[in-house]
């Protein structure tokens, strides 16, 4: 009997594929992010706790990976609550790159090799670690006492009750159901939780390959309204944009599947340059300075940081 189409692995319009972490597991974003990654956010935050924000979190797997990282960061030791940190950094520091395959054929999450790429075709090598210089070259070590707290958000409700059910540190990490989308979605899920800290922003916010979701659902006035809003809430903002090229194959899995073809995707005019037009939005029309780059997935997609100019704390922006 054939699986419903609903549910079949490619068929993930907002790119909330039901097995994501086991073609792409966290450790494929970690091992990119150096020590510095982490004492740039500690040592340019004077508030505590810490606060993160990561949209279209998935199951959580990464978003857990984050904390513990930061704990471990933070500390010098390892993460707290016993967790294995062989997912970190240190641990990963491997060329080693996955295939890229176009598309599955399996029915069911278990059925999907693990070499399968939701969002592109092209098998790349893992490139050596760019890392970054903090702001005002500052690379000294993170206070051991940083206490950090994040937030996890997705547009599908299923994945969200997945994570919350498997969630490793509930008193740090707090999932939620959230098209971001939605005006009032998010700055009721967004304003609610900073307020619980008594902030007006996020510490950093973690966009991991959720722009062309975002590009191709919204359109492209949807994508620069996404970034105007995200830089708003948060001081430190790190993305990882889709190329062209996973555009491209998100519409062909989606015609294998017997499906529409996202409606906008024609009608887009940002298209090859969209890497660019993201910093350009984000750095002339947002307030945000590109602190640095650290490198590429094996994927092809460059890990990006930014940070708000000035620092200055206030209410979002975009959000209206």
């Amino acid at each position: 009997m054939a699986a419903d189409p609903e549910f079949q692995p490619g068929a993930a319009p907002f790119g909330n594929f039901i097995n994501y972490y086991s073609f792409n597991p966290p450790e494929n974003r970690l091992r990119l992010l150096p020590a510095e990654f982490y004492t740039i956010i500690t040592r340019h935050s004077a508030d505590r706790p810490l606060l993160g924000l990561d949209i279209g979190c998935n199951t959580g797997n990464l978003t857990a990976a984050l904390w513990e990282q930061f704990s471990s960061h933070s500390t010098g030791d390892s993460p707290p609550d016993g967790t294995d940190s062989t997912t970190g950094t240190a641990a990963v520091q491997t060329n080693h790159a996955r295939g890229c395959k176009d598309s599955t054929t399996g029915t069911s999450a278990a059925a999907v090799q693990t070499n399968h790429t939701p969002d592109c075709d092209n098998s790349a090598t893992v490139p050596a670690l760019q890392t970054s210089s903090p702001p005002d070259g500052d690379t000294s070590t993170p206070a051991s006492h940083t206490d950090f707290h994040m937030l996890g958000c997705d547009i599908d409700s299923v994945l969200i009750q997945r994570a919350v059910e498997n969630n490793p540190h509930p008193a740090h990490l707090t999932f939620q159901t959230l098209d971001y989308m939605d005006p009032e979605q998010r700055q009721e899920t967004l304003g609610s939780y900073l307020q619980r800290f008594g902030r007006t922003k996020f510490d950093v916010t973690f966009c991991f390959s959720v722009t062309m979701w975002i590009h191709l659902q919204n359109g492209d006035s949807g994508l620069m309204d996404f970034l105007r809003s995200v830089s708003g809430w948060t001081r430190f903002l790190l993305v990882e944009p889709q190329p062209w090229k996973c555009y491209r194959s998100a519409g062909r899995r989606l015609r294998k599947l017997g499906r529409d073809e996202f409606p906008r995707l024609r009608h887009l005019r940002i298209r090859s340059d969209v890497e660019k037009e993201m910093d350009r939005c984000l750095t002339e029309g947002c307030g945000m300075t590109r602190v640095g780059g650290f490198g590429e997935t094996q994927w092809g997609r460059k890990l990006v940081l930014y940070r708000i100019r000035g620092d200055t704390v206030g209410t979002e922006t975009g959000a209206v």
